[in-house]
């Protein structure tokens, strides 16, 4: 009876964190996290790579907003996104201050990847976990994704008056309310009918 009564408080604890953890296992996270900082520790030659490429990085960036306040020759972007994101598109970005906003991040990102791949003796699939989580976190600090860094949306925000960030409040509540009440997110039926009929 102990052993049951054991198990079934276990599994009680695994599924509450595995609702809010939307399933990744935190120990997991964890144990890859700890292989690679670990391993990154005993690579000075890994952190002497890492240091030098922030510095020429840097100094890229520094270059490129220098010409483009010299009105030089560096009107070309020194970063272009991965031809899949498409966050950066829009004109507007290549305007001051955006262009240097999301000219470092993509800089930054870069150098991230680098941080978090080839460190030797780190096991692939840790690497591929602390890679994608790495990637993941900075998806979420996109200056694509905050109003005051995103000309898009400021200049969407000025042309409706702000009513596009009050749909965002509304929508956000409906998302917030369908998550805690276990319910299915918002177009997931319509989705379910367009693969029913694609079928």
């Amino acid at each position: 009876a102990s052993t049951a009564f054991a198990e079934a408080m276990d599994r009680s604890l695994n599924a509450a964190v595995a609702r809010y953890s939307t399933g990744l296992s935190p120990m997991a996270l964890v144990a890859a996290y700890w292989d690679w900082a670990s391993h990154l520790a005993f690579a000075p030659g890994k952190r002497l790579q890492l240091t030098e490429k922030a510095v020429k990085k840097s100094l890229r960036l520094g270059n490129h907003l220098l010409r483009r306040t010299m009105r030089m020759d560096g009107m070309e972007p020194c970063i272009e996104p991965l031809p899949q994101d498409r966050r950066f598109v829009n004109d507007a970005w290549r305007k001051p201050p955006y262009d240097a906003i999301y000219q470092s991040f993509l800089l930054t990102q870069q150098w991230w990847h680098n941080a978090t791949t080839g460190v030797r003796g780190v096991t692939r699939q840790h690497e591929r976990i602390i890679a994608i989580g790495a990637r993941q976190f900075l998806d979420m600090v996109s200056p694509a994704n905050f109003i005051a860094t995103n000309p898009e949306v400021l200049a969407r925000t000025l042309r409706e008056g702000g009513m596009n960030l009050v749909r965002g409040v509304f929508n956000f509540s409906d998302d917030w309310d369908r998550a805690l009440g276990s319910k299915r997110p918002a177009g997931a039926e319509q989705f379910e009918v367009g693969r029913d009929v694609a079928i």
